[in-house]
């Protein structure tokens, strides 16, 4: 909390939670204040309860505080969610909850499980992040409220998202965009909403290119909307004096998790020397799995381990980073990719691009 009272100069409530996954739906999580100022203690909750609890724009904590949102970070927390290993992560995953609310959201996560590790090298890094971010959600020399917290409809289509679906960004050919025309017409008619101006064109036309300019300014939109957020990896033992250049914008890196699995078979009669008691062999027979075969059997039971992991080697990815030593900076999207409010693949491109620092340029310009 400390970190973003320095860096962005603003009021900061931090709620603490446990280490169960996913939303409590139907369960009463108690509040209480903490010792520390400005911190309190959602009982039994996860991170995902704690970020709908307290964002909640209709009855949240800080509505209650009378306080309006300006950003959301989550952690810092031991998770080394790289790679496909964010899809399990809890840390990202309370993130884009706060995504979806409309609200600018980072999560911070030290790569590691050990314990013990020191957070003062994830606390340098996410302060200077902060710093980057402060200068995006601000307008002027005042920081605003998130303007998309509670979401609003949107005009179809937005530049640099797949609700462009048919246009000159990303036209298609007369085949499909006939469907789309048609679907289109239809869902205008039953829900009432405005598709604006569909410049609709088919694949022989040539879409006009937006500059790298301008798919900044998509991606800092995007981010102030929460329809992306950020994760910021570091090495346990990272340091902003180590390189010149110690950060790096990424995408996610290849992983392979190997698990494999031992199994265990239900015990019978076989190799044994007893006295048969009165329906051993009806028991037996009865646990037996059926099959066939008598020679078959299948197992009762599975055991999963933890099996072999692979990286392999990755263009910008964050694994790669963060085995080099760099703090990695990954513009994630809130949405399923080709779901209407997702980014096109060229915004994605450009937000590889660097500041000096090597923090993506959208942020740090």
């Amino acid at each position: 909390m400390s970190s973003v009272r320095d860096a962005l100069g603003c009021h900061a409530v931090g709620i603490q939670h446990g280490d169960k996954r996913g939303l409590s739906l139907g369960q009463e999580l108690s509040l209480c204040a903490s010792d520390s100022p400005d911190c309190w203690i959602l009982r039994g909750a996860s991170a995902e309860d704690a970020v709908t609890c307290g964002l909640d724009p209709s009855s949240g904590l800080l509505r209650s505080l009378r306080l309006s949102p300006v950003l959301c970070v989550v952690g810092i927390n031991n998770d080394p969610s790289l790679s496909e290993d964010a899809d399990m992560s809890a840390t990202i995953s309370a993130a884009k909850r706060a995504s979806v609310t409309g609200i600018p959201s980072i999560a911070v996560c030290i790569a590691s499980t050990s314990v013990g590790l020191p957070l003062e090298p994830a606390q340098m890094a996410l302060q200077a992040v902060l710093g980057a971010v402060g200068r995006t959600i601000q307008e002027g020399a005042e920081l605003t409220t998130a303007a998309n917290c509670p979401r609003a409809h949107f005009p179809f289509p937005l530049n640099g998202r797949w609700s462009a679906l048919g246009t000159n960004q990303l036209p298609v050919d007369a085949e499909i965009q006939a469907s789309l025309s048609a679907a289109s017409a239809d869902f205008a008619a039953s829900d009432c909403w405005s598709l604006g101006e569909m410049a609709l064109t088919n694949g022989d036309a040539s879409a006009p290119k937006s500059s790298p300019e301008d798919k900044r300014s998509i991606l800092r939109r995007a981010f102030c909307d929460g329809d992306t957020f950020v994760c910021l990896h570091v090495p346990p033992r990272w340091s902003l004096s180590h390189t010149p250049k110690p950060f790096t914008s990424t995408l996610p890196g290849v992983i392979w998790h190997q698990q494999q699995s031992s199994n265990q078979y239900q015990p019978t009669s076989e190799g044994a020397t007893f006295v048969p008691q009165l329906n051993t062999d009806k028991v037996i027979n009865s646990t037996r799995p059926c099959s066939t075969s008598e020679s078959t059997s299948l197992p009762i039971s599975f055991t999963i381990g933890t099996g072999t992991t692979l990286c392999d080697s990755s263009t910008r990815g964050d694994v790669d980073a963060v085995l080099s030593g760099k703090a990695s900076l990954t513009t994630l999207q809130t949405w399923p990719h080709s779901h209407a409010f997702s980014l096109l693949d060229d915004l994605k491109v450009e937000a590889l691009r660097e500041s000096p620092r090597g923090l993506p340029l959208w942020l740090d310009e």
